[in-house]
């Protein structure tokens, strides 16, 4: 470096501030934290000097450094996949989201951790739960571990799914349906408001027939008669469930509940689903056909789809009349 580089290098021990907490980390922390991550060859903006770094860069290295310490025997150069991966691995669920959100990094194998954890059929260590600040959420001595494990999964798919996405919600439905349960209430209300559409589609894909039938039809009569009333509960409930369709043995709420029917209500603009189902529910029917054991869901469908298409163009036709007419 050149005498007037030297110069115009800051003196040690000045503080770098920032608008949150980061003032109380000086310039040796932050050339240790900028020599650590060029030393791995990540690009850094400047040959020159440390003091180039900006905002944003010294919080991310400086949050990557602080979550090292939360995790026990973590190597010094642990890299940002191996911290986020033993943030998870320690139930430390929320750090890690906050570290994966803060590096921009895909957030869906931490919420498939979580939600695996939540499927346990025993629970053997649960000290993990109160190390994601359970207590910001929900009322802990009102709850089971059981109850205390979905409230997390909930309250961190609030905070950290951003509005109207729905990548993590996908992958936390994907997983309960492919280990044969039932999804909580509120994951039915959350996915039911964006696509209900793409649950048919996870339904099917996991060999839950009957269920994938009973909200299709419940769509599909959602769209025909608006004012009409979700089907019968009692309905539902009478169909046997196939060997591995488990209800969530966890949540005594969610078992008292009743399940949530889709309804005319939950067709909002903004969102897809108003007809994102439909091919859904057009590839359930062609499955339903191929299955000799699915007849009378099959007939069932076929019925409510046709009453729907009858809707549909009577709707069209009438779309165009009025057009017509002016």
């Amino acid at each position: 470096m050149d005498e007037s580089s030297a110069n115009s290098e800051p003196k040690s021990g000045e503080k770098i501030y920032t608008e949150l907490a980061y003032e109380q980390l000086n310039l040796s922390q932050v050339k240790n934290l900028y020599e650590l991550e060029k030393a791995k060859g990540e690009k850094i903006y400047t040959e020159l000097a440390y003091e180039q770094l900006n905002l944003s860069q010294v919080k991310n290295l400086y949050e990557l450094e602080k979550a090292k310490a939360y995790v026990k025997d973590c190597p010094l150069d642990a890299n940002l996949e191996e911290v986020v991966s033993l943030l998870t691995h320690n139930g430390l669920y929320k750090k890690a989201l906050q570290l994966a959100s803060l590096w921009k990094q895909d957030l869906r194998p931490i919420f498939v951790s979580l939600t695996s954890r939540c499927l346990q059929e025993e629970v053997s260590e649960w000290d993990w739960i109160f190390l994601n600040d359970i207590g910001d959420y929900v009322s802990s001595s009102k709850l089971d571990i059981g109850a205390l494990m979905w409230a997390l999964l909930e309250a961190l798919l609030d905070i950290f799914e951003l509005p109207g996405q729905k990548y993590a919600l996908r992958a936390v439905c994907e997983k309960i349906i492919s280990q044969g349960y039932d999804l909580p209430m509120f994951l039915k209300r959350k996915y039911y408001a964006l696509c209900p559409g793409e649950v048919v589609q996870l339904l099917h894909k996991h060999g839950a027939l009957k269920s994938a039938t009973q909200l299709s039809c419940d769509i599909l009569i959602a769209l025909t008669s608006p004012s009409a009333e979700p089907m019968d509960e009692s309905s539902a409930n009478s169909e046997p469930k196939s060997a591995n369709w488990k209800t969530d043995p966890k949540s005594a709420k969610d078992r008292a509940e009743k399940a949530p029917r889709f309804s005319f209500s939950q067709l909002t603009p903004s969102s897809e689903q108003m007809y994102c189902g439909l091919q859904h529910i057009r590839f359930l029917q062609a499955e339903l056909a191929r299955q000799e054991s699915c007849e009378a869901e099959f007939a069932r469908l076929k019925e409510v789809l046709s009453r729907y298409e009858s809707h549909a163009a009577k709707v069209t036709n009438e779309k165009f009349r009025l057009l017509t007419m002016y």
